[in-house]
């Protein structure tokens, strides 16, 4: 998981799916996944339990 306010640095177009437009995506590589999240995203998340798989 990579917390970023600074997310459109993170986002690289063929390896990266957004899920939420400035709040979520999901960058993948051969041997990991990495969710990029807002801290407000994050934030949230956290709040209610709900932080998603990274598998």
């Amino acid at each position: 998981m990579l917390v970023t306010g600074n997310f459109k640095d993170f986002i690289s177009n063929n390896d990266t799916q957004i899920v939420e437009t400035g709040r979520h995506a999901i960058h993948s590589t051969p041997t990991h996944i990495l969710h990029i999240a807002h801290p407000e995203k994050m934030m949230n998340w956290l709040r209610v339990g709900e932080i998603p798989d990274t598998n």
